[in-house]
């Protein structure tokens, strides 16, 4: 268990990063498109 948590709060982090990313990309290109 503990060790599938280390690996689950990696994936965690890496997605939370990666959603931020895509939501900046899909502002820009809001913005672009007004």
């Amino acid at each position: 268990m503990n060790r599938n948590d280390a690996s689950t709060t990696r994936f965690a982090a890496r997605w939370d990063a990666f959603r931020h990313v895509a939501m900046n990309v899909l502002a820009d290109f809001a913005r672009a498109a007004v």
